[in-house]
């Protein structure tokens, strides 16, 4: 679509396996007469039957635009709207959630944000719903400010019945304030849909009850969350409990609760107070069912907790008992995905109780060698899934598939802190090609109080390719309290290396050296062995090959370049990639130190 022969929006057709959609698209129209012109075309494709529909095509002044989004939203002709930064909002009918529409925003490029602020006089309460427009849940970004400082939690995210939207609720104190959402697209197609806007305005008085949490039933290890609602002014405290024992932290209007077990069941209530009184909510239940997995843990030689298998796909299968390969000569636990299987996740989780070190041996195997596309990964999280999982939960991950005669068997070890925890093992597999996982031997050793001892790292290999990532990892730390680290390159520390696990993601000629990590409590502190890693390069060919002195060049992925004599090129050589096949990349990079010109 182009204003006076200006692209302005398009619009591309999706993957074969996406249904097609009706998309949303706008543009401002200046003073005077233009043209606005849309045009289809077909590039790159034989498929026939290919169509584009075009439909509702509306011109709206700036007064009608905001007196629609105001019955959009629900807001009075009194409540002041400003719009800024990039895109375009509209009030759109399709995928609303009532019949006056859902205000929208469009025209926004890659990393582009566009936002509406509305002027609201409290004390009131701010309910609304919002959902992504695009493919992916990704796609866009939703950020809100009050007074200008932004606001945080879930409060603005919680789950609702509607597929596909979230709601928000936010507390708007008394007097006049300004509230704004704020939409970033990252993908330069997606914005958001901002519907059901709701606001409440209140009086004081004690709090009342509107919404009463509900009885909750979860599988184990699974979460859950209760609500209640008590709008009122002064805006009350929260304090949820269990058993009539307070929840440490649950101290918002919702209660979030994960990685539960059968000893998390009980009777939860919440009291809500303000300044001029108090009151208890109803007592309801929380049930939780486990389906243990006794097979799997006598697989995995586990006798210290309990071990459920989690299946959220009936066509993948799950992790089971493997007779034919293992450590000990008698089973192991085994993922398989088949070649079918082109995206596949299988899980299962381990109960422990800290504090304590588990061991285990992990094997990752695939039919051939992984291009650069193709992603194979073994982890083992604390406390959260591999796909949500922080890097602070990250227990270890192993990335390197092997063939069958290739792959071998890893030792693991890591530290579990004090209390009750979840630990999941997850084989996640994105190929074309089958892969299998195996997980064997998992014990747990309580924790003795000292100085950390017995401080080992290792590495899955110490020689390095320019431009490779890498790992070095704390084997051992034998402790409690469980240590703080800080890694050591040739005796001097690495900025910001404070995990079990440093990860380089490019090496290059300075990383190579010795690595040691110190291992701290407040028993005292150890320092490890050291390991040496290499960086192999043969940059220098290639920054002959360029006419540079003083820079090092890596080069990867389907191809690899090379120096190569050319006619007509500087010094009579240049470096050159082959021919790559479909969504094959080849790459070559080089590291500088700015500021400065790269001239090409």
């Amino acid at each position: 679509m182009s204003l006076d022969d200006e692209p302005k929006a398009s619009f591309e057709k999706g993957y074969s396996w996406v249904d097609p959609v009706w998309k949303s698209g706008s543009v401002q129209v200046d003073d005077g007469e233009h043209i606005v012109r849309w045009e289809y075309s077909k590039q790159g494709s034989f498929a026939q039957n290919i169509y584009a529909w075009l439909d509702d095509v509306r011109f709206l002044t700036e007064e009608e635009i905001v007196q629609a989004s105001l019955e959009a939203l629900g807001f009075s002709g009194a409540v002041p709207l400003k719009f800024g930064d990039a895109g375009f909002w509209t009030v759109e009918k399709q995928g609303a959630l009532d019949e006056e529409g859902a205000l929208t925003i469009n025209g926004l490029s890659r990393w582009e944000e566009g936002w509406i602020e509305a002027t609201l006089t409290g004390p009131g309460y701010l309910d609304f719903h919002h959902k992504p427009t695009g493919q992916f849940e990704w796609g866009s970004v939703l950020r809100m400010e009050l007074d200008g400082k932004p606001l945080i939690g879930s409060e603005l995210f919680f789950p609702t019945d509607h597929l596909g939207s979230e709601r928000g609720v936010i507390e708007i104190p008394e007097g006049e304030h300004k509230v704004k959402w704020a939409v970033e697209s990252f993908n330069g197609t997606d914005g958001l849909m901002l519907g059901w806007v709701e606001f409440i305005q209140v009086e004081r008085s004690e709090p009342e009850l509107d919404l009463q949490p509900v009885s909750r039933d979860v599988e184990a290890p699974g979460f859950t969350f209760f609500e209640v609602e008590a709008r009122r002014y002064p805006f009350p405290s929260y304090q949820w409990y269990r058993n009539d024992e307070p929840i440490e932290n649950a101290t918002a209007r919702t209660l979030h609760l994960d990685n539960l077990w059968s000893e998390d069941e009980g009777t939860i209530k919440v009291v809500v107070s303000n300044e001029l009184g108090e009151v208890v909510s109803d007592e309801v239940e929380l049930t939780v069912m486990e389906t243990l997995d006794e097979t799997l843990a006598d697989a995995i030689d586990f006798e210290d907790g309990k071990v459920i298998s989690i299946n959220f796909n009936d066509e993948i299968q799950p992790w089971k008992r493997h007779t034919s390969k293992s450590t000990d000569g008698e089973y192991s636990a085994r993922a398989y995905s088949t070649s079918r299987d082109w995206f596949s996740e299988q899980f299962f989780a381990v109960q422990i109780e800290g504090s304590g070190y588990i061991t285990f041996k992990w094997r990752l195997e695939t039919g051939r060698t992984p291009d650069e596309l193709e992603e194979f990964v073994l982890a083992c999280t604390l406390d959260e899934e591999f796909f949500s999982s922080e890097e602070n939960n990250m227990l270890a991950m192993h990335t390197d598939a092997k063939s069958n005669s290739q792959a071998k068997w890893i030792d693991n070890w890591a530290a579990i802190p004090e209390g009750m925890h979840t630990v999941y093992f997850t084989f996640m597999k994105d190929s074309e090609q089958m892969g299998r996982a195996y997980v064997d031997q998992l014990l747990f050793e309580p924790a003795k109080k000292g100085k950390p001892e017995s401080v080992t790292v290792s590495a899955s290999k110490t020689k390095i390719r320019l431009g490779e990532a890498f790992e070095v990892g704390v084997a051992k730390a034998i402790d409690f309290p469980i240590p703080k680290f800080q890694w050591k390159i040739d005796g001097e520390p690495i900025k910001d290396a404070t995990n079990r696990v440093h990860r380089v993601e490019r090496a290059w000629d300075f990383d190579a050296g010795n690595y040691t990590v110190v291992a701290t409590n407040k028993h005292g502190s150890s320092e490890s062995d050291s390991l040496t890693n290499e960086v192999l390069s043969d940059g220098a060919k290639l920054a002959e090959g360029l006419d540079v002195e003083g820079l090092l060049f890596a080069t990867g992925g389907a191809r690899k370049w090379t120096r190569s004599v050319v006619n007509g090129a500087e010094d009579s050589d240049a470096i050159k990639v082959t021919a790559t096949s479909k969504f094959q990349e080849s790459w070559v990079m080089t590291q500088v130190e700015g500021p400065g010109v790269v001239e090409f």
